[in-house]
């Protein structure tokens, strides 16, 4: 599961399924609901087959054979009687066949058995009346005889309907139940789908915050970079595929600042930063009144050296300075190499007495340095340098540095490995050498 946890692919994968379990739940309750009303309509069609039907045709066959006895004794047709009997015939097989067992409610049974008395006592009467020879003797008592038959049939009849209102009143049970499962399904679709759509909000959540959100991250630390922010980092702790592209920006982008800000062959920072380290050291030197001191380094003969021994032994000795200044500097210290053979160090809360010691240390360490040639010879460094205090030796950046230059000019003119502290009075001119 951690596994799973850490990966996107995965994550997606598990919420796209769980977003789909509501829809499969829907697919199972109505496939279940489907089934349900199939049984409960069948249930209902076996009743109207096994009940309802043969109560309809009992009721039909008695109505047609109250026909043959009265049309007999009115116009004394003999084939009445074979009419009579065919159907007499028919309503016994039909009663035959309406079995009781088949009715689930002892008032059907009773109902059914009252049915098949008075259909007994009414075929009686019947075959009396079609043997009465036409025309009857006695009109009267064939009358009598004939309201006898009638009664039966009729009772026999309305016991039928009773029978059929039992048996409507299982169907509308069973109606019931089909509309209860219709409802029920309704209910439970509707309800699977707000869980669907609810457990959709939670997952399109979840998507959004270990997915979107990582990718609005990375996103923004794109822009921050393209727009040269290059100390911005993304923060992105999880171990998935975006956290490792968040760590690999970040990686590019602790490469693309240390190209940008930091001399490739030195390692110093470049002018460009160095630029930027003296504007924040004059406005954190203007809120606290504290001075700030600048170095500006030049090494000696330089141009002499890449003549004589080439450019790989000037970037040994440019290398070598540097080494040098990184170690004896502070950590609050900023060593950056603004030209060629050119270095220089801006001291915070540093004094000019300060600085001129400092200055006077990396003279002298600088010159215990031998660099030895790729052909084999030993390259001494003597470095010159120029020294010039914030706000002391002026109150802008333009001011201070060419304080220190001049400084710095004084030094070489001196015959150089030395070092001069700038000159107060001196008006500021712009750095550069040759």
């Amino acid at each position: 599961m951690k596994h799973l946890s850490s990966s996107v692919s995965a994550r997606t994968f598990l919420t796209t399924s769980i977003m789909l379990i509501p829809m499969l739940l829907m697919a199972a309750a109505g496939a279940f609901f489907f089934v349900k009303i199939i049984d409960d309509v069948g249930e209902t069609e076996e009743e109207v087959r096994k009940e309802l039907v043969p109560v309809v045709k009992i009721q039909t066959l008695l109505l047609k054979a109250v026909m043959p006895p009265n049309d007999y004794l009115i116009h004394g047709n003999t084939e009445e009687r074979v009419n009579f009997t065919r159907l007499s015939l028919a309503v016994d097989q039909a009663l035959d066949a309406l079995e009781p067992e088949r009715f689930g409610e002892q008032e059907e049974r009773d109902a059914l058995r009252r049915v098949t008395e008075y259909w007994r006592r009414a075929r009686i009467s019947g075959e009396q009346l079609v043997k009465i020879p036409f025309p009857p003797e006695d009109p009267q008592a064939a009358a009598r005889e004939m309201e006898i038959f009638d009664k039966h049939v009729d009772d026999a009849i309305a016991e039928l309907d009773h029978l059929y209102e039992y048996v409507l009143d299982e169907l509308r049970e069973h109606v019931q139940r089909v509309e209860g499962t219709k409802a029920g399904a309704v209910v439970t679709t509707l309800l699977a789908f707000a869980i669907a759509i609810l457990i959709a909000v939670v997952g399109g959540l979840v998507l959004t915050r270990t997915i979107l959100n990582p990718l609005r991250t990375l996103d923004e630390g794109v822009a921050q970079l393209r727009e040269g922010h290059l100390d911005y980092r993304v923060t992105l702790p999880s171990e998935d595929e975006l956290g490792k592209l968040g760590r690999t920006l970040n990686d590019m982008a602790i490469k693309i600042e240390r190209l940008a800000t930091r001399d490739e062959l030195t390692g110093l920072y470049v002018r460009r930063e160095f630029n930027r380290f003296f504007g924040e050291e004059i406005s954190r030197a203007t809120r606290s009144g504290r001075p700030f001191s600048l170095l500006l380094v030049d090494v000696d003969h330089f141009k002499n050296i890449n003549d004589r021994h080439g450019h790989r032994a000037g970037d040994r000795v440019l290398r070598t300075l540097a080494l040098v200044l990184n170690r004896d500097m502070r950590a609050v210290d900023r060593v950056a190499r603004v030209g060629g053979e050119e270095f220089a160090v801006i001291m915070p809360d540093t004094s000019i007495g300060a600085a001129m010691e400092t200055a006077e240390r990396i003279r002298k360490m600088t010159a215990a340095k031998i660099v030895h040639t790729s052909d084999g010879h030993e390259v001494s460094i003597t470095i010159s340098m120029g020294v010039a205090t914030f706000p002391g030796h002026g109150e802008s950046m333009e001011a201070v540095i060419d304080a220190a230059d001049q400084a710095l000019y004084r030094a070489k003119a001196a015959g150089r490995n030395c070092v001069r502290q700038a000159e107060v009075s001196r008006r500021s001119l712009k750095l550069h050498h040759g």
